[in-house]
């Protein structure tokens, strides 16, 4: 999670700069017709690229200012008692089994959401937190639209570990999400969702 946030941050930076450096020259050319009092088709449509590159601008300087706070989040965070670190967030498995609606709002209630896998390096330290041959919820599900699978945060699956031929909903209706760990990296299956099992939770 951290590396998207990153390559997104710095991909910005380079494009605001752009547009500022965009924006000086456009500045400069507009100024220089109407200093010299000329009066061309030219010059009225150098002002409506200033208004639109200020507007893109100021966009951008928005989401920068996100970015920012992102970045500037304390790289030394600590996970409380029962929580493991990994990257620039805490997870936590559960003891005890519910079904996935349930699940996510025992996450919620520590103030997390069931866990969104969006690297291999997490999918395989997400698959370490449980035993060989458990499977455990994450925050993966088609409910609202069968088929499409989504995040907990409402963004689409780009890279995906699930089981060969799966997901199938096979004989019940499978919308929710499970990591199942039968090797170093473990994959995802779809289940039921009223099936009780473990949970992971990320904050």
């Amino acid at each position: 999670m951290t590396t998207v946030f990153y390559t997104s941050y710095t991909g910005l930076q380079f494009f605001r700069n752009d547009l500022l450096q965009t924006l000086n020259v456009l500045n400069v050319t507009y100024f220089n017709k109407i200093n010299w009092k000329i009066n061309d088709k030219s010059a009225g449509l150098l002002m409506f690229s200033r208004y639109m590159i200020k507007c893109y601008y100021t966009y951008i300087l928005v989401y920068v200012h996100l970015y920012n706070s992102f970045i500037n989040l304390p790289l030394n965070r600590t996970c409380k008692m029962g929580w493991r670190k990994f990257g620039m967030s805490c997870y936590f498995t559960s003891g005890s089994k519910k079904n996935w609606t349930e699940s996510r709002k025992a996450c919620i209630a520590e103030g997390s959401d069931l866990v969104i896998i969006n690297t291999g390096d997490e999918q395989a330290f997400v698959n370490s937190l449980l035993n060989s041959g458990e499977n455990a919820w994450i925050g993966l599900t088609d409910s609202l639209t069968e088929g499409e699978w989504k995040w907990v945060d409402g963004t689409p699956v780009t890279t995906a570990y699930w089981q060969p031929g799966q997901p199938n909903n096979k004989f019940v209706e499978q919308d929710c999400g499970e990591i199942v760990q039968n090797s170093p990296v473990g994959d995802w299956n779809d289940d039921g969702c009223f099936a009780d099992q473990k949970w992971i939770c990320e904050k």
